[in-house]
């Protein structure tokens, strides 16, 4: 087989007259799905959903591909949630489906910091309130990209609650992982290991589905106490802030990590390479853009120094580009196969600070000019392209003079990808002709 294959690579040679596009690495923004900043959005789901109201409000707040939907069940914490509230829930989803919005959902009983006080006094409850949610949520689950938390704690952020036992939360999981497209998250790395042994971390963490939401970043050198401070062995227990920080960029090559910055109650200075290593790190894809307007604000006044195309960018626009995903179009080889076959090896990579989540279609498109146009399917799972590395993929495809573009989409609901290359109106990236 060796060396058949060896025998097959000598009879490729370059197509001659193929002329390469050009892949100069672009720092545009792109609006991509499931990444970026989020902006919040609190419904009482006893009261009416005014579907044109919120339609002008997201006209005038469109710039972003998510929202964090925050679901208030305070008035249910004695009782069990009605049909109208459903059905609200249900209605909202799909209104901010229909926006094209990527949601962060989180459902609680409080968000005024009064956990403890206002979530139900009985666990069995909270029990009944999640089955009765999960018809809805599955229902809606593709335009749901993670559900946060598990309705506990003060502002749905599992803190300040009586139900943080490791039996709770499994308990809580459990009925979630019966919808098995979800995403979920918890609040600290800790609660992850609650629900997972090290043995599932080691062997299956690909497929566990529950990444993290951190909504106190850099608030501190724990994150505000999400990690540890002391040094533990104990796989159920916080580790020090170091440790966290490797088991995320584990954790973060398979599921979203997120969360909001908060200005350090101590004086504590972070330069904008520090928070950007950090920000890699934690492979974070998504972040509040209004909280806190203190540490956003000052990124706006840090310039990046690095000896690259971002020297000179504000700290703002820099993490904003390498939220999530970014992929970039490197270079392109064209060798023939055979008469008309030809093998087209493309090396793509992705400086963004995490991998893409979801399920994509990559499309090789060729066009001569006489108006033919064809598709074709280029078999690869861009979800294996980790941070700041990357691949060379490789397609066998008919020859023959004209145009060839690559275009990338969203299995589910074919919302196109963009790279950060120049693209044509249609957003697709030439890579070629044969002229």
């Amino acid at each position: 087989m060796k060396k058949w294959l060896r025998k097959k690579r000598k009879k490729e040679i370059d197509v001659p007259n193929f002329v390469k596009g050009d892949f100069r690495e672009l720092t545009d923004p792109l609006n991509n799905p499931q990444r970026g900043w989020y902006q919040i959005f609190t419904f009482d789901v006893q009261e009416a959903f005014d579907v044109e109201l919120w339609r002008r409000i997201l006209n005038e707040r469109a710039e972003d591909a998510c929202v964090l939907l925050r679901m208030d069940l305070g008035a249910y914490r004695e009782c069990d949630l009605e049909n109208d509230s459903l059905w609200r829930i249900d209605e909202i989803l799909r209104f901010f489906a229909e926006q094209k919005k990527d949601i962060i959902l989180r459902f609680a009983y409080d968000f005024e910091g009064k956990g403890w006080e206002k979530e139900p006094n009985r666990f069995s409850r909270i029990e009944k309130h999640v089955e009765q949610l999960l018809p809805v949520i599955q229902k809606n689950c593709q335009s749901i990209y993670i559900w946060q938390g598990i309705l506990l704690g003060s502002w749905g952020e599992m803190h300040s609650s009586k139900f943080l036992s490791t039996d709770s939360i499994r308990c809580l999981e459990t009925k979630l992982e019966s919808i098995t497209s979800l995403y979920r998250a918890v609040r600290k790395p800790v609660f992850w290991r609650m629900l997972y042994s090290r043995e599932d971390f080691e062997n299956e963490v690909e497929f566990n589905m529950v990444g993290i939401y951190d909504d106190a970043i850099l608030g501190s050198d724990t994150d505000l106490g999400t990690y540890g401070e002391g040094k533990s062995e104990n796989w159920e227990e916080s580790w020090k802030t170091q440790e966290e920080l490797e088991f995320l960029d584990d954790l973060g090559k398979y599921v979203p990590i997120g969360g909001e910055m908060v200005h350090p109650i101590h004086p504590l200075t972070y330069t904008l390479q520090e928070t950007v290593e950090r920000l890699g790190k934690m492979h974070i894809s998504y972040l509040n853009r209004e909280y806190d307007r203190k540490v956003l604000e000052n990124w706006k006044a840090l310039r990046w120094d690095g000896n690259d195309i971002w020297k000179g960018m504000n700290g703002w626009d820099y993490i904003d580009r390498h939220m999530g995903y970014r992929f970039v179009i490197r270079d392109i080889s064209v060798t023939e196969v055979a008469q008309e076959e030809i093998h087209i090896r493309l090396e793509i990579s992705n400086v963004g600070f995490s991998v893409i989540y979801a399920e994509t279609e990559l499309i090789l498109e060729y066009e001569n000019g006489e108006g033919k146009k064809e598709q074709d399917m280029i078999i690869f799972d861009m979800r294996r392209l980790h941070s700041t590395s990357s691949i060379k993929i490789s397609h066998l495809y008919k020859k023959r003079k004209g145009k060839y573009f690559l275009s990338m989409y969203r299995k589910w609901d074919k919302k196109r990808i963009f790279f950060a290359n120049k693209a044509d109106a249609e957003g697709r990236v030439l890579l070629g002709e044969i002229t």
